[in-house]
């Protein structure tokens, strides 16, 4: 017997993913279908950058075992029977040697052969260290062979902020303009909650208060256009998506919504802002209000 905490986490942790499969699969067609109709050939296999692997599986606390990330995304191309670059960083080495040989397993068939439809790099460290040299070997080869870079990078912090530091080698580069960024993010994780919470010294002295919103960190990642899903839980656990491209959707397009929706505006309000911020801010707007009926 398990607890409610605990049976709370596992029908999170199946929501998320089936919801990334289910993203992912029309994700890929999307890509696969660029990738195989450009006229030009400006673009190599699709791309799948994690930034936060783990070892390819999710162990349940009711005992059950769900494919992650990595084996989603493997799945996917070998089902679509298309080729696919895809590269995984894994901060826990045992963990990185489990995924690499999940990986390698998923690519046999019924007699033994390795059909190569996937191309995989397993990295075990941080991906402070190991997403600019990713970038930068993709960049070189890229410009090898004069293609450009297509596909997604993804990260899930696991309750801690969109991880900066591992999109940093993407962001702002022409070549990588063509690459779009996933995150699953618990909005009222490293955020909402950190905000406003004292942060010391190691003195133990006051220091200053956290500020730091979600939009802060999603406006660093300078896409064009957002889509996002409806926070589920208290931990307002949510994916966003961001993109250059704005005719990006698949057969899930219904559970996201774009930054060209007026209710758009609305959902970030419900994320970047906890409860007393959004009343100080309707204060505000009403207080405004009342001050230009005066004046008029």
């Amino acid at each position: 017997m398990y607890s409610t905490a605990a049976a709370l986490s596992s029908a999170e942790t199946r929501h998320k993913e089936n919801s990334f499969r289910q993203f992912y699969e029309g994700y890929a067609q999307i890509v696969c279908n660029v990738v195989d109709r450009d006229p030009a050939r400006r673009y190599p296999e699709p791309w799948f950058i994690d930034l936060t692997a783990g070892s390819g599986v999710n162990r349940l606390p009711d005992g059950e075992v769900i494919a992650g990330s990595p084996l989603i995304w493997q799945q996917t191309h070998l089902a679509l029977g298309h080729r696919a670059s895809g590269c995984f960083i894994e901060r826990d080495e045992r963990d990185a040697e489990e995924l690499q040989l999940r990986l390698i397993d998923g690519e046999l068939t019924a007699d033994g052969d390795r059909p190569l439809t996937c191309w995989t790099w397993v990295l075990a460290g941080d991906h402070e260290t190991y997403a600019p040299r990713v970038a930068a070997a993709i960049c070189r080869d890229m410009q090898r062979v004069h293609k450009t870079p297509y596909g997604l990078v993804y990260a899930d912090p696991n309750h801690g902020r969109v991880p900066l530091a591992g999109f940093a080698p993407f962001v702002g580069d022409p070549l990588f303009a063509r690459m779009d960024y996933l995150v699953y993010i618990a909005a009222n994780g490293a955020y909402k909650r950190a905000r406003g919470h004292a942060q010391h010294n190691g003195d133990g002295r006051l220091a200053h208060r956290a500020e730091v919103y979600l939009q802060d960190d999603l406006d660093a990642l300078h896409k064009q256009y957002t889509w996002v899903r409806r926070p589920r839980t208290n931990q307002q656990w949510t994916f966003v998506l961001l993109s250059n491209y704005s005719g990006l959707h698949g057969p899930d397009a219904r559970n996201w919504i774009s930054s060209q929706r007026p209710e758009f505006g609305a959902v970030m309000r419900q994320l970047n802002l906890h409860k007393n911020e959004q009343a100080a801010e309707l204060y505000a707007s009403n207080l405004w209000d009342v001050e230009a009926d005066d004046d008029a």
